[in-house]
């Protein structure tokens, strides 16, 4: 029974021996201990984080064991089969840009089989492989769906053969040495020698084809020091070029081989290398050989 902020109570007394007896009386009741507001807040934060923390581990320990991404392979191998079922399946490959890379080279890197699902492709991994052959320098890859593969390559062009420490390449237009180039299949390319000559061979040798009648009696072109060019000609004339103004040079050689013949004159060298000048270095006469002294002769016939 409660009066107020009173109730009524049974009170127990210690009980005298042999007495039964119960007495009532009245008490103030017990108040319940209420928490500050901030006290609330962070035990509800505390549990939070613990749930939190609990949530993470678990997590964590699902993820370090491999759980999550087994059940996304599980997935996309069940998509892959299902898409390969509903027409999604390699039917074509279509291949742009192929000149000396062999097919069956090609096919074996691209990793496809007809009836495989084209989902089942990894187009970046193909492309890889792709240009880990030789005769690739670029490649890309790419799915045309419903069942088309597409595969794009630029291959190495051959520039020139490349002389090095005695040592002969094929270079492609980036300077960049063919593996699968064999010299024996290019002797038709021109010839570039010395350090660094692999590198700067396109931009010269384009400049040098815009003077055909120069490049036509060209054999070799020697970087020199890796600054200068020297042409080898037929017939063994050595022309030194400028470090500069190589074109105005080359104009030169042109115009005198024009109006004098330059190039079937008897010549050992042509320097070019002084502005407004040219050097012509004549072969020396072959030394002439002593007559040899007459033997006596006898007259009358032998006997």
């Amino acid at each position: 029974m409660r009066l107020g902020r009173w109730e009524l109570t049974q009170y127990r007394p210690r009980r005298r021996r042999g007495s039964r007896q119960a007495s009532y009386g009245y008490r103030r009741p017990r108040r319940r201990t209420k928490l500050a507001p901030w006290r609330r807040q962070a035990v509800k934060g505390g549990a939070a984080l613990i749930a939190v923390g609990g949530l993470l581990g678990l997590l964590g320990h699902l993820w370090s064991s491999g759980w999550f991404g087994d059940q996304v392979d599980n997935g996309q191998r069940a998509l892959v089969a299902l898409a390969g079922g509903a027409g999604f399946a390699v039917g074509d490959v279509l291949v742009e840009g192929r000149q000396r890379t062999g097919g069956d080279d090609l096919l074996a890197a691209l990793g496809v089989s007809r009836g495989m699902a084209i989902f089942a492709i990894d187009p970046d991994a193909a492309r890889q492989r792709i240009e880990a052959l030789a005769w690739v320098r670029e490649a890309s890859v790419a799915r045309r769906l419903p069942d088309t593969v597409y595969v794009r390559i630029e291959e190495h062009e051959p520039l020139a053969l490349w002389q090095q420490d005695g040592a002969v390449s094929v270079i492609d237009t980036n300077g960049a040495v063919i593996p699968a180039g064999q010299v024996a299949q290019f002797t038709d390319l021109p010839l570039v020698v010395g350090d660094g000559a692999a590198q700067r061979a396109a931009d010269f040798l384009a400049l040098l084809a815009t003077y055909p009648a120069v490049a036509a009696q060209t054999e070799a072109a020697v970087l020199v020091s890796e600054r200068r060019w020297n042409l080898r000609l037929k017939g063994a004339i050595e022309v030194k070029l400028p470090e500069d103004q190589v074109a105005t040079a080359l104009q030169t050689l042109t115009s005198m081989d024009k109006e004098q013949a330059l190039f079937s004159r008897n010549l050992v060298a042509v320097d070019l290398r002084l502005p407004n000048q040219m050097i012509l270095q004549k072969r020396p006469a072959p030394k002439e050989r002593p007559d040899a002294a007459a033997a006596p002769r006898l007259a009358g016939k032998a006997t």
